[in-house]
């Protein structure tokens, strides 16, 4: 959705084709705007993107809030026979082909006994260092990959992300809680503007109060539940 159907939505929940509001169009967009800055933060759909894997890799493009996770998008192949520890992460075949000659063993039982010794230093392996570790640098949007033998030549990053505008919201979820956060708020702007004055004498009054509470309530209601739920992690480096 874009910025005018959220105007559009929010005029005809105030009644806007039959009732005269004292808000813009520009005016009440820019409510929407003020609502968008209060919700992105806890928009927390994950993104992928795969991409060549180098020791540091520039994601300034992407507005990177948070790495949830890196991934291998796929194996590289085995440069060794004599490395052990390159096994692990290994294709089927290339174990399959190499254990015939992995770490000196030779004959008909040369496949069990490399493959039982390859375990022992995988093991070894797996307990002192990882196998893809990385660390995200926030405020230069900037990742940094450290991978074992074999590594990979394309990885896949997982990460949240700061929005930029509300057409780049595309939940369902999200977009019925950036309606209703700036249906609250644009009750608050009314409520303001129909409670400055006091009509006494008039044969009417306005909704300026009725208008206030109900946002004031809508708004607390909003946030607490937005707190509550707000499942967005930062992991640590």
């Amino acid at each position: 959705m874009n910025r005018d159907q959220y105007i559009a939505i929010i005029k005809a929940r105030l009644g806007g084709q039959l009732l005269d509001i004292e808000l813009t169009g520009e005016q009440i967009g820019e409510l929407v705007d003020i609502a968008f800055m209060e919700l992105n933060p806890y928009i927390d759909t994950p993104y992928f993107k795969t991409l060549p894997a180098n020791s540091c890799i520039d994601l300034s493009s992407e507005n990177v809030r948070a790495i949830l996770y890196v991934v291998r998008a796929n194996a590289g192949s085995i440069n060794s026979t004599v490395d052990s520890s390159a096994m692990l992460f290994s294709p089927l075949t290339y174990t399959t082909n190499q254990y015939s000659t992995l770490n000196g063993y030779t004959g008909t039982t040369s496949l069990l006994k490399g493959y039982t010794t390859s375990l022992i230093y995988q093991q070894i392996r797996n307990t002192t260092q990882q196998d893809l570790d990385y660390t995200w640098d926030g405020r230069e949007q900037k990742l940094y990959l450290y991978q074992q033998i074999p590594t990979s030549q394309m990885i896949t990053v997982v990460y949240n992300k700061n929005l930029v505008n509300v057409e780049e919201i595309q939940d369902d979820y999200w977009i019925n809680y950036l309606i209703r956060l700036s249906l609250a708020y644009t009750k608050e702007t009314l409520g303001r503007i129909r409670s400055k004055y006091k009509m006494t004498s008039a044969p009417y009054e306005l909704d300026g109060d009725t208008l206030l509470s109900e946002a004031q309530s809508e708004l607390t209601e909003l946030r607490q539940f937005l707190q509550d739920n707000d499942n967005l992690f930062m992991p640590i480096d």
